[in-house]
């Protein structure tokens, strides 16, 4: 497409301006995030907790460990805490 006056206006100036500004802003947050990821045992044992709720402090990320007690969190920002928490579940027979 060859840009003359006719299709090149203040208004399209703007668009690719927010564009870039966007792009740039979603490039530059993604460096000060990273990946956790591990896995919990139990103290004593040695063995994997499934089921264990893990939080990053402060934040509504989070995730729970599978049966091998692996877990992770992806867009961690940097000095978080993390929060492990594991609440028993009772089910009732039929």
């Amino acid at each position: 497409m060859l840009i003359t006056r006719s299709n090149f206006s203040l208004s399209n100036i703007l668009i690719v301006s927010a564009l870039t500004l966007l792009l740039a802003s979603s490039a530059v947050a993604q460096l000060n995030t990273a990946k956790i990821e591990g896995t919990v045992r139990d103290k004593d044992t040695g063995s994997a907790l499934a089921g264990v709720q893990v939080t990053v402090e402060g934040t509504r990320l989070g995730n729970v460990t599978n049966a091998d007690g692996y877990y992770f969190i992806l867009n961690v920002p940097a000095g978080r805490g993390m929060w492990y928490s594991r609440s028993p579940v009772t089910r009732r027979p039929p």
